[in-house]
């Protein structure tokens, strides 16, 4: 699997406790978000179900099928746009 970027809404109030402990810790808020991702991540990797949603989501990824859920329309235009 490649590495993604994981965009995450917070209400205005959790954003600013984020960036207050952020400045607390002296570091970035993205940091201090992954860090905390990562942490999660980490307690909870031997629950039951992750290690065979991992090998799916392995296998998936490397199944020969395309990549994409938008596939390209073949028209044949009687009346093409104006």
């Amino acid at each position: 699997m490649t590495s993604r970027q994981l965009n995450i809404r917070l209400s205005p109030d959790a954003r600013d406790q984020l960036e207050a402990l952020a400045f607390v810790r002296r570091t970035y808020a993205s940091t201090l978000a992954r860090d905390v991702v990562l942490d999660y991540l980490g307690r909870y990797a031997n629950e039951p179900g992750v290690k065979e949603a991992l090998a799916a989501l392995a296998a998936h990824d490397a199944a020969d099928q395309p990549k994409r859920n938008v596939h390209r329309l073949d028209v044949a235009w009687t009346d093409p746009p104006r």
